[in-house]
């Protein structure tokens, strides 16, 4: 609504594990072996008010510095605050990570399905196992939450396009298959599948006297330059993060946000071994695309500042849209059943298998218990969040979902800035386009994620309905009004 008073109230807290923990992000087994730089939490309330001080709208962002969101911890996230905050309605926080692959996760489930046994070797003392960080998360997420609530003030928003080459497409296309993070250089290479988007969506919040508080910073790559490493880190993010505060002030709070980008990289896969200022995956190119990033919010500082604006449209509305699983034939049932046995032929357990035939296993299994799935559910839930806030409008959803269906959002959006939000509320897995299912490699099979090209067009649909409501568009999915 406009004529009404906005208020911001910003949090940060530090998330870093005080104990060596097992890095999510990979099939093989990593442990910490220390902390390269720390890990956050940056939270941001966002609320109108009316003249006698009645809330008319509301949103809590949580940007963490995690590989994902699960469904688990927001809802236990939700269950710790309810009631705790006057007026709050926890429906409405929404949280989302920067998929960075060093850094903890919350659920040991996988450590069997991955043979993983090396953190059984470490003492109480010295290790922290994944179900004891997310109480230690949880704690830190509510106290993040609260104290961004007590700090709302009256704000000032402005938005700002800039631009950092920090993506690229991951996979690349022969003339028979798409392989992800292959060598380009030989002869039947044809393409990289998709496209890649160096647009830097950002909102600068300004208090009335026109200090900036903080920014949101959105970024179609997943902060994952040094992924294969055994060090705690936040990857670009947390370097672009120190940047923008060495360079404006050391009290601006810094929300990072990751576009859809379920095939980028931030590996230039043409280049890539071609030329020495090509860093993709050390702590001098994180510095580099950190720096990037950063110069792309400090370049609109001063623009921005003269754009400020208190008196803003602000809505949020929370949905539950449910997209179609993606499901296996029968033929791909009894081909993973043939994988299977050929595989274990070779082995006296599952427990043995590692490298690339734990791949396999996992690839057989998932088909398989993919059948088991749709035989008794036909939809994923997901929670979508859409938020109008002046010019700009926030789109979320769970998956690592492919560029392309970004673009299609950014695109048909009727805001003049659409920040769309991936690994948001909950863990979907990829969501791959039909041309990537059709190449085939990891991001793109059915054990890589629970929604498939189908769900990916009615996602885009229900999103753009979503946020060009805010606009007056009522909007169609199909022959239904929504």
């Amino acid at each position: 609504m406009s004529g009404n008073t906005l208020y911001a109230g910003w949090s940060s807290i530090d998330i870093t594990p005080s104990k060596r923990v097992s890095l999510q992000g990979q099939y093989h087994e990593r442990i910490s072996e220390g902390v390269h730089d720390p890990l956050y939490a940056t939270a941001l309330a966002i609320v109108s008010k009316n003249e006698d001080d009645s809330i008319i709208e509301q949103a809590v962002m949580i940007s963490c510095d995690l590989i994902g969101i699960q469904e688990i911890l927001l809802k236990k996230l939700r269950e710790r605050l309810n009631g705790k905050i006057k007026d709050l309605d926890v429906n409405k926080i929404l949280a989302f990570a920067i998929h960075t692959h060093t850094g903890p996760g919350i659920s040991s489930r996988l450590f069997e399905k991955r043979n993983w046994n090396e953190w059984k070797k470490l003492s109480k003392e010295e290790y922290m196992p994944p179900e004891e960080y997310l109480e230690f998360l949880l704690e830190r997420l509510e106290k993040a939450v609260i104290e961004a609530w007590n700090n709302l003030k009256p704000s000032k928003v402005s938005i700002e396009l800039g631009h950092a080459v920090v993506g690229h497409c991951r996979r690349v296309v022969f003339d028979d298959r798409a392989v992800m993070y292959a060598s380009s250089d030989s002869a039947n290479f044809i393409r990289l599948e998709g496209p890649s988007d160096h647009g830097v969506e950002i909102m600068y919040f300004w208090n009335m006297e026109d200090k900036l508080t903080g920014v949101i910073v959105n970024v179609a790559c997943p902060a994952q330059v040094v992924e294969g490493m055994k060090v705690i880190s936040a990857d670009y993010f947390g370097v672009a993060r120190r940047l923008i505060k060495e360079r404006i002030s050391p009290d601006v709070y810094v929300l990072p946000q990751i576009a859809p980008a379920g095939d980028q990289s931030p590996r230039d896969l043409i280049r890539r071994g071609k030329s020495e200022n090509n860093m993709t995956n050390n702590f001098e190119g994180m510095e580099e695309l950190g720096l990037r990033v950063a110069e792309a919010v400090v370049k609109k500082y001063e623009s921005a500042r003269r754009k400020a604006q208190s008196n803003l449209v602000f809505n949020h509305s929370v949905d539950n849209i449910y997209l179609p699983i993606r499901k296996v034939t029968q033929g791909e049932v009894e081909l993973a059943k043939k994988e299977y046995d050929e595989l274990m032929k070779n082995y006296k357990s599952e427990e043995e298998i590692r490298g690339g035939d734990l791949v396999k296993l996992v690839n057989c299994e998932a088909v398989l218990s993919r059948k088991e799935l749709q035989e008794k559910a036909g939809f994923y839930k997901v929670e979508l969040h859409a938020i109008r806030l002046g010019d700009a409008a926030f789109v979320t959803n769970p998956f690592e979902l492919y560029i392309e269906y970004g673009l299609r959002i950014k695109a048909r959006s009727k805001a003049k800035q659409t920040f769309a939000i991936q690994l948001s509320c909950g863990s979907g897995g990829y969501l791959p386009t039909k041309d990537a299912i059709s190449g085939g490699s990891y991001g793109a099979r059915v054990s890589n994620g629970l929604v498939g090209p189908e769900g990916g067009d009615l996602l885009v649909e229900h999103s753009v309905a979503a946020i060009n409501r805010f606009w007056g568009d009522l909007g169609y999915v199909g022959s239904r009004q929504i």
